[in-house]
């Protein structure tokens, strides 16, 4: 996304390098971790949107099924008739 919000909308940054940085902890230190994007292959927005909306879609079966589940062992809101 960020190639395509920066790099793609703005021609000055268009070669600019894409840089992760990712600090998490490993064996009680915090550690940098360095990954260049420039070996990575691009998606188009298109696929990107297309695999965001997948996601979220995803995630809506997700929530409903955990709702169904929550509600079948009486937990759940619903009417008492």
């Amino acid at each position: 996304m960020i190639h395509e919000k920066v790099r793609v909308i703005d021609p000055d940054l268009a070669d600019a390098e894409l840089l992760i940085l990712r600090v998490g902890a490993a064996d009680e230190t915090r550690v940098l971790r360095t990954h260049f994007a420039g070996d990575m292959p691009l998606l188009s927005y298109d696929e990107l949107d297309t695999r965001v909306g997948e996601t979220y879609a995803d995630w809506e079966i997700v929530l409903a099924e955990r709702e169904e589940e929550r509600r079948r062992a009486g937990g759940g809101r619903g009417s008492l008739l």
